[in-house]
């Protein structure tokens, strides 16, 4: 299992699906982030399934679907 993170288009609809870093004052700071975690075959390194959520969802949450960690 892998996890990392891609910068996404900066719109108002991928800032609502996979969230941003904010300043306190509420302008964004960077592009929005997509949390991508894969099963990949060790050989290969194919990608065999992935999950994928926002800057906010945990690493751990997103590869509990994928198998016995």
């Amino acid at each position: 299992m892998d996890g990392f993170y891609l910068d996404a288009p900066d719109t108002a609809a991928n800032r609502a699906a996979f969230g941003g870093q904010v300043a306190k004052d509420g302008t964004a700071l960077a592009f929005p982030q997509v949390q991508v975690v894969t099963l990949s075959e060790a050989d290969t390194h194919a990608v065999l399934d992935a999950r994928i959520g926002g800057l906010v969802d945990s690493e751990q949450d997103l590869a509990v679907p994928l198998g016995p960690v």
